[in-house]
């Protein structure tokens, strides 16, 4: 029987990885607290404690602020399950009948949806846009709305930290000169109302500081989005708009689903364990975003227990994603860094260009995703110039990154990336393909049906992590297929956790998602790495055999 007050229960029975819920700014109730993270819908977050705090809406606010579904309060008798859009209406259990029917537990919280879209994800947004109207009839520019917005998150988490050591925020020097100049009533007026949930959850108290450490990479890149997509002038009553925008397709500029990012992260320590060992570690993210890889790698490092130095160099074209960067980061750092200390690096430029990537252990992307005829003359131009050969070199533009990624890893570096999943498939990328296996060695691939999992975009995307080739190569890799359905990649990511942890099976077939092992061989001189699912290719080869006539 599963001991249920404990997280690394949780964790190596479902697959689950554990980070503290509260950080260096939140104060803590008596008792364990926690937040077990899922692939996407299953991520729950926990208190185990002798206190019955599921009388009030605490733990609701929290599970709000924290952008979870449930909290679960834990006693020595009791389970308590708390939903925050039902604050006041929390289930109890007998912890004994949990403990018994443990995964069926888990299933029923992963089934029990919310009703409420008021997510804090959604309310942080509006206060941006809320601060970003006041920023333009104060007559700031709009690329100066990020830095707004981080200044008033800092001052909300920890206000004289935030005002004596901006630099713990990652926040520009003149960054409270800017809020100084917004009306201060209208600034006052805010802050009152966004410090908590909207309408009927308005019992709902905001905790700034867990939704910068767990909700962070969602709000950022929405934030970000909006930037880019969202007028910068402002209506008849001094509002900035919602993004003209809706769903556009995967170009340029994209934003990594934390899930994933998470996913990609593990699996690339997972491919050098030995890494670890190291008294340094260089990891470099080129297309950074607002810093989803780098951040779920802090998270990892904390929780495998490295204690070296850890170098983390971020590059992005767009300044305002670099500023929301280091704002990520920087209170990330304020909760943890390892023993050795964290090198935090963020520039503004081209990392085919100007920047180039630099030499690292560990490299982890979601490059831009164009394709040939939406490439610019010198996007075509990098493109060529990195694949080389004229196939490959009407290609997608992400291939550059992936390649020159490689280029750029140490011996015995790995490299985790999202690239377009029908890079598995063009024609014109089957020399960039064998290329892949010349130069690494393919410790993971994954193509993730879901549609959804991008938000703004109709996208399927694969995922890899490839190994700079060692002395001793590995005669298999691990490889995920999901279909578009966001539980099954959900389920299918939480299970490669989960077996990661363990040693590969033969395969795992379910309705939605397979995993299986796949021989390196298999993939050199074929025309598609495709990949289909060992129940697909046993159905596949039975109407072979039926020797049935054919069509071309």
């Amino acid at each position: 029987m599963i001991d249920i007050g404990a997280a690394e229960a949780w964790a190596e029975a479902l697959g689950l990885a554990p980070a503290p819920l509260f950080g260096a700014d939140d104060r803590e109730v008596v008792g364990t607290h926690v937040v077990l993270l899922d692939g996407g819908s299953g991520s729950i977050a926990m208190s185990s404690c002798n206190d019955e705090i599921w009388h009030e809406t605490t733990p609701a606010a929290w599970a709000w602020s924290s952008d979870i579904p449930h909290h679960l309060t834990i006693t020595d008798t009791k389970v308590a399950v708390t939903r925050w859009d039902m604050p006041r209406q929390p289930s109890v259990y007998d912890r004994s009948s949990v403990e018994r029917g443990f995964e069926r537990f888990y299933a029923f919280l992963i089934n029990d949806r919310l009703r409420s879209n008021k997510t804090v994800v959604e309310h942080l947004l509006n206060l941006f846009r809320r601060l970003r109207s006041l920023s333009h009839a104060s007559g700031l520019a709009d690329s100066r709305a990020t830095d707004v917005f981080g200044a008033i998150l800092a001052e909300m988490i920890a206000p004289e930290e935030a005002k004596d050591h901006p630099q713990n925020f990652g926040l520009k020097a003149d960054a409270f000169e800017l809020t100084a100049q917004l009306d201060s009533r209208g600034v006052a007026a805010t802050l009152e109302e966004f410090g908590c949930a909207s309408g009927s959850l308005a019992a709902l108290k905001l905790y700034p500081g867990l939704a910068v450490r767990h909700a962070a990479g969602q709000l950022f890149q929405e934030a970000h989005f909006e930037l880019l997509r969202a007028p910068s002038s402002a209506d008849l009553f001094g509002l900035i708009g919602m993004p003209e925008t809706a769903v556009v397709t995967r170009g340029g500029t994209y934003f990594t689903p934390p899930p994933l990012a998470r996913t990609v992260v593990e699996q690339a320590i997972d491919a050098a364990p030995e890494l670890l060992n190291q008294a340094e570690l260089t990891i470099c993210d080129p297309a950074c975003g607002s810093g989803a890889f780098l951040h779920e790698t802090l998270r990892a490092l904390r929780r495998s227990g490295y204690d070296g130095l850890v170098r983390l160099i971020g590059q992005d074209q767009s300044a305002s994603a670099v500023s929301m960067a280091e704002f990520v980061l920087r209170t990330s750092l304020r909760d943890w860094s390892p023993a050795g200390g964290v090198a935090l690096t963020l520039e503004t430029g081209d990392s085919l260009g100007e920047l180039g990537i630099p030499e690292a252990d560990v490299v982890l992307m979601n490059p831009p995703f164009i394709s040939f005829g939406s490439q610019s003359s010198s996007q075509r131009h990098q493109l060529k110039e990195a694949v080389g050969s004229t196939g490959a070199a009407r290609g997608d533009y992400s291939m550059a990154f992936v390649t020159r990624a490689l280029e750029s890893l140490k011996p015995g570096g790995v490299l985790g990336t999202l690239f377009p999943a029908s890079l598995l498939s063009l024609k014109a990328a089957a020399e960039w393909r064998e290329m892949l296996l010349n130069a690494g060695e393919i410790r993971f691939l994954g193509s993730i049906g879901e549609f959804g999992l991008f938000a703004h975009a109709m996208v399927q995307v694969a995922c890899a992590v490839i190994r700079k080739k060692g002395a001793k190569p590995n005669s298999e890799f691990t490889a995920l297929v999901t279909q578009n359905d966001p539980a099954a990649t959900s389920e299918a990511l939480r299970w490669l956790r989960k077996t990661t942890r363990k040693s590969m099976p033969q395969s795992i077939t379910e309705t939605g998602w397979a995993l299986f092992p796949v021989s390196t061989e298999s993939l050199s001189g074929r025309t598609t790495w495709r990949l289909i699912s060992p129940e697909s290719d046993r159905a596949l080869r039975a109407i072979l055999d039926m020797q049935l006539p054919t069509i071309g």
